[in-house]
């Protein structure tokens, strides 16, 4: 995967918690002059190629890695952070930005496929990365631009078999009705969930904790059911 698509650089696929977190970092130790891996000691290997990528998508370094003058002002400058992001996005994804209020997820993925973005698995990163940078930084967004519905509930699927009486029944692995587990939220529940963290989100645009529920539903809605047994 480059950082350019042939029209234009490729959306971030990092957490946009990761950024933040790298932003804040910065405003306290101050900028480095070039994001090498002796900055990036700590972070995971595919973690610090993704942020690479991102800070060079966002045109927060160049080329040869080192920090841009932006990067500078969205370190140095918190209470300017949401402002500056929104006119960074603006700038480098104008198709993204331009997003009417009623844009469908499926319109967001064919999107960030005509930048490139093919791996359905990336692509999946880097919308979860813009919805939560454009809620962080003020942009419109679509209502939906939600997770979406998962299929093939294997708790559903079970309640669906008749069982046979038992004189002594004993609970069953994995049952959502089971003693210590929980069922899985209806879909109308998740989306209600979404939609009211993006609304705080917006109102509480540093709130890092919000914007990584955010992420994390929109991640999910890639998931299977062999997937969420895996975890």
């Amino acid at each position: 995967m480059t950082d350019t698509a042939s029209h234009g650089p490729v959306p971030p696929y990092v957490s946009f918690g990761t950024l933040l977190n790298q932003l804040e970092r910065m405003e306290r130790e101050g900028v480095p002059a070039r994001i090498d891996g002796s900055y990036m000691t700590g972070m995971a290997g595919g973690t610090r190629s993704q942020f690479k990528v991102c800070l060079r998508s966002l045109g927060l370094i160049d080329d040869d890695s080192f920090a841009t003058e932006i990067l500078t002002r969205l370190a140095k400058n918190p209470d300017q952070r949401p402002e500056l992001l929104a006119s960074i996005l603006r700038s480098r994804f104008p198709e993204l930005a331009a997003l009417n209020g009623n844009a469908t997820r499926g319109q967001l993925e064919e999107i960030m496929a005509g930048y490139g973005l093919t791996n359905a698995d990336t692509r999946r990163k880097a919308m979860g990365f813009y919805v939560a940078a454009a809620a962080y930084a003020g942009l419109t967004l679509s209502p939906h631009l939600r997770p979406a519905k998962r299929i093939g509930s294997s708790s559903t699927q079970r309640r669906s078999r008749p069982t046979k009486k038992r004189s002594a029944p004993t609970p069953r692995a994995g049952r959502s009705d089971g003693p210590g587990q929980q069922s899985t939220p209806p879909v109308d529940m998740r989306r209600a969930y979404f939609d009211l963290l993006l609304t705080q989100a917006q109102q509480a645009p540093d709130d890092k904790d919000l914007l990584d529920r955010i992420e994390r539903l929109i991640l999910a809605s890639g998931e299977t059911p062999q997937d969420r047994g895996g975890e």
